[in-house]
């Protein structure tokens, strides 16, 4: 390749070049020379041992020999082989030296105003190369581009997945058909999965036929959210025995999905009504969980057999519940957990084929109610307490209440803000049966710290995990007492309990305003207080009346919280606890419930007994009087008594016949019992007198009560 030298840099430039690449300044074609190849490279100036005009790193080193460079050839002369190199170059002395680079000055001035005019002439001389913009460094450019490319990759997977999101399902398409082996008009169950949500799904067979339904218009359902179908279909009437293909197109998406039903020839044999399995188990599952099974009904015969199903148990039954097919037909078995106690159940479905009431087909059905988990609520979720630096604050009690139907091993945790020990909870664990409570005493410790606002919590586990907020605000001021900590009041559905008395304190040197404020978990107004309100000096006690009243509750146990608040910032919980029990309902049985008498004149008969037993949840105060008779010929010993709760008296009842005889026959024995604050209750017992000159016989009639 021709080559030639800028006489101002010496940067080496192609021979067709007008202006050097490096310097900008114009090249004249007269001084182009052809450079000579040589394999060996040709001494650089910059750097001894690179090839001059190449960057070191783009050319090796070469250390094994250097060639000098000499002038080129003139190209007006080809032949022209140029001077011999000296083998020593002299060079000036330091006097000559001044003179000489004087002369070479004026020489390059000479050549290049000749080189100028040349260009001048020829050619326009380019513009000097722009100076390259070094804002960004190569490692930058290159870091720039990776973080684009990552955040690109980053944005086309979010949308990718916001699209495939769109879709119910990408899996494949499946149907099935439940049964898979019929017999013409018989119906079956066709279900699918895996197509695209809120699509229509037309119905094809045997080559793209369309499946019809029993009114002749083509079968066809739209899927649900999540991509899914299920249908009744019946299997026309001119399907011939052997194997149907059906399939399901959903058009929308170009999905399609296939299966088989299997036709049945008609049988010549009479029409008997099978199972396919003997007995149906379900799976254990809590309380309130309903499960569905599937069986298949078969007729062994060729004409076709209507059936019912008869249950045992509530929890039992199937859908449907009779019907009439030609090959088989599907049942779905279902058992509805709710409001069963956790043990193992068993029942038992009847099949009978109609017609033939002797051939029936008993199935047995099993299943579990296993416990409701542990689930621990809590009477409050925050506790704040209000406490001076020289006394620690009366502590707080928290219900713990495990309302579900395992038992719960439960455990706290303690922590604060501050990290300190000044929070304490007793007892820190416990094991809670179902439906139990358990009171807690929350500790806060404000002895010696310093004055200001301090948080913490406690954590609960075992069951549904819990937690309550501590708060405790350590002041100088007035401190409120609360004191005891705790109610508890017994009082009968429909009445009012005895009121209690809480003591309300200021241990405190300053004077303070109180409040209080009632809540209840079922929140319900059956507890007060009274006063609500007032204010307190410095060491003043002062009491206030807690009331509860039942009178609108029904039997059982009811909990509240009685805050009271102080100006100073204190505050103060009462746990309250209500156990209403049932009204009293006085009952009584008697036995016999008749006498029967034989009597002789001038005689006394033989004495008969009768027992009256408090059946009841009241002791009951009896009294007996005598109806159709004398009472002195009629008497009863005692003729009145009390009777505790679940005790009994005996009576004991004598006939007096005087010498001319009785004129009656009958008489009745009256008893009353009655209690205070309840609605007195009577009862005869009925007397038959006979009148007979025989010796009596006492007879006691069969014992019946009088309601």
């Amino acid at each position: 390749m021709d080559t030639k030298r800028c006489i101002y840099c010496q940067a080496l430039q192609r021979a067709d070049a007008q202006v050097c690449s490096r310097c900008g300044h114009a090249l004249s074609p007269e001084l182009a020379r052809e450079a000579r190849q040589d394999s060996r490279p040709i001494a650089a100036s910059h750097r001894a041992g690179h090839t001059f005009g190449l960057h070191p790193e783009d050319q090796p080193y070469q250390s094994n020999m250097i060639i000098a460079q000499r002038p080129l050839a003139d190209e007006k002369e080809p032949q022209y082989r140029g001077k011999q190199a000296p083998e020593y170059i002299v060079f000036p002395s330091t006097q000559e030296a001044p003179a000489l680079k004087a002369q070479r000055a004026a020489l390059l001035r000479q050549k290049t105003a000749a080189v100028r005019s040349y260009t001048e002439q020829k050619t326009l001389r380019w513009p000097l190369p722009a100076q390259r913009n070094t804002w960004f460094s190569r490692r930058t450019i290159s870091s720039l581009l990776t973080i684009s490319c990552i955040f690109f990759l980053l944005a086309a997977s979010i949308i990718a997945f916001a699209l495939i999101g769109k879709r119910a399902s990408i899996a494949t398409p499946v149907i099935q058909a439940v049964p898979d082996t019929l017999r013409t008009n018989d119906t079956f169950t066709l279900s699918g999965r895996g197509f695209s949500a809120h699509d229509e799904i037309a119905f094809f067979h045997d080559a793209h036929h369309v499946f019809l339904n029993e009114n002749g218009q083509p079968l066809a359902i739209h899927t649900d959210a999540r991509g899914a179908f299920s249908l009744q279909a019946q299997i026309p009437g001119d399907w011939q025995a052997g194997d149907h293909q059906v399939s399901a197109v959903d058009s929308t998406r170009g999905m399609e999905a296939v299966t088989h039903i299997q036709v049945k020839a008609p049988s010549t044999q009479p029409s008997v009504l099978h199972l396919s399995q003997p007995d149906c188990r379900f799976p254990a599952a809590a309380p309130g969980i309903i499960s569905s099974q599937s069986i298949i009904l078969s007729n062994s015969g060729g004409d076709q057999l209507s059936w019912s199903v008869t249950s045992d148990q509530p929890w039992l039954s199937t859908s449907p519940s009779s019907g009439t097919f030609s090959g088989s037909q599907s049942v779905r078995v279902t058992v509805n957990r709710g409001g069963l106690a956790p043990q193992p159940y068993s029942g038992h479905l009847t099949f009978t084929q109609k017609g033939d009431s002797s051939a029936t087909l008993t199935m047995n059905v099993t299943m579990e109610v296993t416990p409701a988990p542990a689930v621990l609520t809590l009477s409050t979720t925050q506790l704040n307490y209000s406490a001076s630096n020289s006394q620690d604050p009366a502590d707080q009690l928290i219900t713990l209440h495990n309302s579900g139907q395992k038992a719960s091993n439960w455990s706290s945790t303690v922590a604060t803000d501050d990290n300190g020990n000044w929070l304490s909870i007793s007892p820190d664990h416990d094991e809670l049966a179902p439906g139990a409570s358990e009171t807690l005493v929350v500790s806060a410790h404000s002895y010696h710290l310093a004055v200001g606002a301090y948080q913490g919590s406690i954590q609960f586990s075992g069951g549904t995990n819990a937690q309550v907020g501590i708060s405790m605000n350590v002041v100088n001021a007035g401190n409120l007492i609360a004191s005891p900590p705790s109610f508890n009041f017994t009082v009968q559905a429909g009445q009012a309990a005895a009121a209690q008395t809480v003591t309300l304190q200021n241990s405190g040197g300053f004077a303070l305003d109180w409040g209080s404020r009632v809540t209840t978990v079922d929140q319900g107004d059956w507890l007060q207080v009274s006063p609500a309100n007032g204010s307190l000096v410095g060491g003043e006690q002062f009491p206030v009346t807690i009331s509860a009243s039942a009178k609108a509750l029904h039997p059982g146990s009811y909990q509240g919280t009685i805050t009271f608040t102080s100006s100073s910032g204190n505050i103060r919980q009462l746990a309250v606890a209500l156990l209403v029990t049932a009204p009293p309902a006085p009952a009584i049985k008697i036995q016999p419930a008749s006498l029967s008498f034989t009597a002789v004149a001038g005689q006394d008969t033989p004495a008969q007994t009768i027992t009256v037993q408090n059946t009841g949840n009241i002791d009951l105060q009896c009294s007996i009087g005598v109806d159709g008779i004398d009472k002195s010929l009629l008497t009863v010993i005692p003729s009145q008594g009390s009777i505790k709760v679940g005790e009994s008296i005996t009576l004991t009842v004598v006939l007096h016949t005087p010498q001319g005889g009785l004129k009656t026959s009958s008489a009745a024995i009256q008893i009353s019992a009655t209690a205070p604050g309840v609605t007195a209750i009577h009862q005869n017992v009925q007397v038959t007198i006979n009148n007979d000159s025989s010796d009596p016989t006492p007879t006691a009639m069969p014992s019946t009560v009088d309601k």
